[in-house]
């Protein structure tokens, strides 16, 4: 098994899988953590917040959450009726 330098870590493939894993765990908890802030107290640094996790977390994974984006669309919504 070949073994990539990274800095002073030498990670196998199964450990970048590994590392990536978590990475797109930590992902998750900060979009469920903004999630679940209620509509009522989401400000536009809130939108700016979730939208860049979300594009950040569709590019990591090569999938589309479209949940997300309509949660983004309700709240934007809400701040321009304001």
């Amino acid at each position: 098994m070949e073994d990539r330098q990274t800095g002073n870590l030498h990670l196998t493939p199964e450990m970048e899988f590994l590392q990536m894993g978590y990475r797109i765990n930590h992902l998750i908890g900060l979009i469920e953590s903004l999630y679940k802030k209620d509509i009522q107290k989401r400000d536009r640094w809130w939108v700016m917040r979730f939208r860049n996790l979300v594009d950040t977390l569709e590019t990591v994974t090569h999938r589309r959450y479209k949940y997300l984006h309509q949660e983004l669309l309700n709240t934007e919504e809400r701040l321009n009726t304001i």
